[in-house]
């Protein structure tokens, strides 16, 4: 059992995210899913919340390619959270064009490292 425990997944929007959170949701745990696509994120939640009735779920946006979205996240949780009990770093980005991120890293490691 995961009661009172604080669970952040990013990437929690589809695949091994979204079913990581499902399955932490059915242990009790307290689940923020960290995702850029708010759309995506809610549909994820809505869908975990059919599954599991008792889920406790919220979406925070976090775009991961941007140090300014993540100081946000940050901010977020620290102003609403007193601990934070485990951490699944499942978002990134793989096999992408070429490109940069908004503060100027090549988008794989900034996303994917930074």
């Amino acid at each position: 059992r995961l009661d009172g425990r604080v669970v952040i997944i990013t990437g929690a929007n589809a695949g091994i995210g979204k079913e990581t959170a499902y399955q932490l949701s059915l242990r009790g745990a307290k689940i923020i899913i960290g995702c850029r696509d708010e759309l995506r994120a809610e549909n994820a939640i809505k869908e975990i919340v059919f599954r599991n009735p008792n889920a406790n779920i919220i979406h925070i946006k976090l775009d991961l390619s941007s140090l300014q979205s993540i100081r946000a996240f940050v901010q977020q949780i620290y102003e609403n959270e007193t601990k934070i009990d485990i951490l699944v770093n499942n978002a990134g980005v793989c096999l992408i064009p070429e490109s940069t991120t908004e503060d100027g890293f090549e988008m794989t490691f900034g996303t994917n490292h930074l």
